[in-house]
């Protein structure tokens, strides 16, 4: 019998607690504040180092988080395949990402 995929739980990033800050309100309480673009790209390279030996990847977040780390990959890190999907969540904040993987090894 062959081999099933089995898709694990997903494992939650979050860039505010990647870089120890807090992007929820912005000065004084003010609406909440993205990460500068620039950091992310320490924080989307270190998801993509964790997604290096997964077989089969899908990413989710909110439309402004998946578009960013979607370009990152394009521009930067082209050569991961395991990267099936990108999805829309609406209830993720920016830099907030669920990623979910398929690890082609797995016995179920």
């Amino acid at each position: 019998m062959p081999k099933r995929r089995q898709v694990t739980q997903p494992i939650l990033y979050s860039a505010a607690d990647y870089y120890g800050r807090d992007d929820r309100t912005g000065p004084n309480g003010a609406e909440p504040m993205a990460p500068a673009r620039e950091d992310d790209h320490d924080f989307y390279a270190r998801i993509c180092d964790d997604l290096s030996d997964q077989a089969e990847v899908v990413i989710v977040g909110n439309r402004n988080s998946v578009r960013n780390f979607h370009d990152f990959v394009q521009t930067n890190r082209r050569g991961i395949s395991a990267i099936m999907n990108y999805e829309i969540a609406t209830d993720l904040d920016d830099g907030q990402f669920a990623v979910f993987t398929r690890d082609s090894s797995s016995d179920n």
